[in-house]
This record gives structure tokens, C-alpha cells and sequence, in this order.
């Protein structure tokens, strides 16, 4: 983890560091140890998690103060949020600045293969600035076969990736099925195909 200090007293980035294989990532979310050492809280006494069925939804998290203060550890799991940390001074519009600066490098954490943008954080893929709207099973597909580019891999990889090992209920061949629709749809959007299979061998991203 990297703990990123911003110009706002008390208000910290803290920027996973996920490890890759074929089967997906791992990241540390929290370790005690790191927390300490930032003069940060590693007691935390309640958990809650919030779902928005809609984009642009607005919500807001309490403010305590003194004796009643309450240190709050954000995070995102699916999506993307524009989080705001309420200040009537120069320092938070500093604070905001810093993490745009930070957004704008994520967002450079893309795969280009002929006029196709794949992005890597769970958002739809893009051709011509236009996204592609894709089932969440067939968007994880292309997005290991993107962390994947230049190599072949077999079905049971991609099988293990999306569904993972422990998953008895599902068939392995349903990779097909997600894959053969996938590629239609790259195909009537970009004009070609691309990617390239090759039997028993697998899957490769070309472009």
C-alpha cells in the first residue's frame, strides 16, 4: 500500500498495490503495522457498505467532532466515486486538485488494440471515445485477455479467472459461449476480429 499525504490535515490517499497473475490480482487493503505508523486509526468498530442502483447518486457521511469524532476509511468496489471532503479553506480545494492529479494517472491505466480501449478498474470498454456496454462476465474476459496481451492463453485459464477454481457449479465450456457473443459484438463494432483462437491451444488479444 502507499499512503499518499494530501494538503488536507488528517486526510490521507491510500493506493493499493495489487500483485497480477493469470488468475486475477491481490491486493492489501489494511495492515495494522502501516496504519500505525501513519498516526492512523486501527480500530475499527463498525463496517458499512452502501449500493447505488444509479450513476450520479449523492451521499454524504456524518461529521463528529470532539469527543465524538469518528475516523472514516472510504473505499470503492465496483464503479467509481467522486469523493469530496467538505472544507471552507484553501486547503481542500488543494486536497481536490491533488486527487484529480492522481485520478488523471489512473485513468492512463488502459490497453489500446486497434481503435478498442480496455480499462482495467470495471468500466466498459471503449471504441472511438464511445463505450461498449458488455455483461460484467464478458468485460472481465477482455480485460484478462488485455493483462494478457501478446500471450496465448487456454480456456481453462480464462475459466479460472472469471469464475475462479472453487466454482464446481459452473461448466468450464461456458467460456465459449461468453467469448463466441463476445467477439460478435467486437466484430459488428469494429470490423474485425480481435481475437485469436486457436484450438486447444486458446485465446490471444491481437491488433
Amino acid at each position: 500500500m502507499q499512503f499518499v499525504e494530501t494538503d488536507l490535515s488528517g486526510a490521507w490517499l491510500i493506493e493499493v498495490e495489487p500483485s497480477h497473475d493469470e488468475r486475477g490480482s491481490f491486493a492489501r487493503t489494511f495492515c495494522e503495522n502501516e496504519f500505525r505508523a501513519h498516526s492512523m486509526e486501527t480500530r475499527f468498530v463498525q463496517h458499512s457498505r452502501s449500493y447505488s442502483a444509479r450513476r450520479h447518486t449523492l451521499r454524504g457521511m456524518h461529521f463528529q467532532r470532539a469527543p465524538y469524532a469518528e475516523a472514516k476509511l472510504v473505499s470503492c468496489l465496483h464503479g467509481r466515486i467522486f469523493d469530496v471532503i467538505a472544507d471552507p479553506t484553501r486547503r481542500a480545494i488543494l486536497a481536490r486538485l491533488t486527487a484529480i492529479r492522481r485520478r488523471a494517472r489512473e485513468d492512463e491505466s488502459f490497453t489500446e488494440v486497434g481503435g478498442l480501449r480496455i480499462f482495467m478498474d470495471g468500466r466498459d470498454p471503449e471504441i472511438a471515445g464511445e463505450p461498449l456496454p458488455l455483461p460484467r462476465r464478458e468485460r472481465r474476459i477482455l480485460e484478462f485477455l488485455a493483462s494478457n496481451r501478446g500471450r496465448r492463453v487456454t480456456k481453462t485459464q480464462v475459466f479460472n479467472a472469471i469464475y475462479g477454481i472453487f466454482d464446481e457449479e459452473v461448466e468450464e465450456n461456458v467460456v465459449e459461449s461468453h467469448i463466441s457473443k463476445l467477439r460478435k459484438k467486437l466484430r459488428e463494432k469494429l470490423g474485425h476480429d480481435p481475437i485469436d483462437s486457436k484450438r486447444f491451444l486458446g485465446y490471444r488479444l491481437v491488433g
